[in-house]
């Protein structure tokens, strides 16, 4: 019955260290493997503490021989367990290793991604400034316009008044003319009549 036991043993020992080979040499780096692994190592433990169980109670002359073999077969299961938690151990590492230069790497992208808004926000803003610059100066020019409008009008309004009173004293003028016209002409026919009175 120890026989089969410990053959048992030795058939999943020999068996997880080609596993544990194939994971350390890269052949196979599957999470299913890793899990098979942990699984056999498992198992081990509970088939040597069968054997340990049984090998307290064997009387036999060879019981020394077989205390050394399940000590070298504990040994061996504690190396397969020691080889699997390295290499988690490792892979965790280059995992947060892979990690950290990932988001070292997006952090610069990401910093050369807020010069470039930066920069464009100050062009923009550059933009703006001369756009407020050129409407000032527009609206400078158009109250100059206006002022001089204003003061053409006002010159406009001048020049009216004057004409119109030129105007207006030109039809005085005429409208006296017209009086010393018709005037001049009853003169005349009165020096004509006076003259006709002298002949007859």
């Amino acid at each position: 019955e120890m026989q089969q036991a410990y053959g048992d043993i030795r058939k999943h020992v020999l068996h997880t260290q080609q596993m544990v080979c194939s994971l350390e040499t890269g052949e196979n780096t599957t999470m299913e493997l890793q899990g098979q692994i942990s699984s056999n190592i498992n198992t081990l433990d509970r088939l040597l503490v069968n054997l340990q169980s049984m090998l307290a109670v064997y009387d036999g002359a060879d019981k020394t021989t077989w205390r050394i073999k399940v000590e070298n077969e504990t040994a061996g299961v504690a190396e397969l367990r020691e080889s699997i938690t390295q290499y988690m151990t490792r892979e965790s590492q280059l995992e947060r290793e892979r990690h950290d230069r990932e988001e070292l790497f997006r952090r610069v992208r990401g910093t050369g991604a807020d010069r470039e808004k930066e920069h464009r926000a100050g062009m923009e803003g550059e933009s703006l400034d001369r756009s407020m610059q050129e409407a000032e100066r527009i609206l400078e020019s158009g109250t100059g316009i206006l002022g001089s409008l204003h003061d053409q009008r006002e010159m406009l309004k001048s020049i009216k008044r004057k004409v119109l009173g030129v105007t207006n004293a030109l039809g005085l003028t005429r409208s006296l003319m017209r009086v010393i016209e018709r005037r001049q002409d009853g003169d005349k026919w009165i020096v004509y009549g006076g003259l006709s009175l002298i002949h007859i």
